[in-house]
């Protein structure tokens, strides 16, 4: 990403959206590290959104009207040669999840997989990328955010299972036993659920599972979970 350089409203806006994503993230860290998968992808999304709309404010993108799509901001950003390098497949997932907010708008056939560690390795990954980026000053003096103070003061709400900030090995976070959640809408509007424990995960698709996915053969009686419980051994 470019240095961009800047002062007056344009950055104090941009240190909003930033305080703003910061608290979302802090959110949605301690939702995914207690097993609300669901609750903490969708906060997941908002905090991506307001870091990204951060970067736009910054940028002189506009983007008052995007809403929270967070794949729609970064192609924005993308298109004005501001490349972030993030994990596309990831925030179309984290747009996929925000739609849980409203079930009761999903249309039939909507499904999605969803997992505790699986987003939170990708959204700390994601974080990292975008945050760093940002440094704010003040009277030539550095500013230090609520974010900076809870890494200086060891805060457990940012460290706990964080790759990208505690420097935590990923694969020991895989090979932990983690939560998943499946949701897929029938064809008659019935909404299948099912909330279950993961001994491992195998790093392999974890953005685009399908979730309940019928089994061939059975007439739509019987599925699939998107997180088999008992991965096979990779080996």
């Amino acid at each position: 990403m470019p240095t961009i350089s800047s002062s007056g409203q344009k950055s104090i806006d941009t240190m909003h959206w930033v305080s703003w994503a910061d608290q979302d993230y802090v959110a949605a860290r301690i939702l995914l590290l207690t097993g609300l998968a669901v609750q903490g992808a969708t906060l997941a999304c908002t905090a991506l959104e307001k870091y990204l709309k951060a970067v736009c404010t910054i940028s002189g993108v506009p983007c008052e009207n995007v809403g929270h799509d967070v794949s729609k901001l970064n192609g924005m950003l993308h298109h004005r040669t501001i490349p972030l390098q993030l994990n596309v497949k990831f925030l179309r997932f984290l747009d996929k999840a925000y739609k849980l907010r409203y079930p009761e708008e999903l249309t039939p056939g909507f499904n999605i997989a969803l997992n505790s560690i699986a987003t939170l390795v990708e959204l700390d990954t994601t974080v990292h990328v975008v945050r760093n980026g940002f440094s704010f000053r003040r009277n030539d003096n550095g500013v230090t955010t609520k974010l900076e103070e809870g890494l200086k003061n060891r805060a457990q709400e940012l460290l706990t299972k964080n790759c990208a900030l505690a420097g935590i090995d990923k694969k020991q976070l895989f090979a932990e036993p983690s939560w998943s959640y499946d949701l897929r809408v029938m064809p008659d509007g019935t909404i299948l659920e099912a909330s279950y424990v993961v001994s491992r995960l195998l790093d392999e698709h974890n953005f685009t599972r399908i979730a309940f996915e019928p089994i061939h053969g059975s007439q739509g009686k019987s599925f699939k979970l998107g997180w088999p419980p008992q991965p096979p051994d990779k080996n």
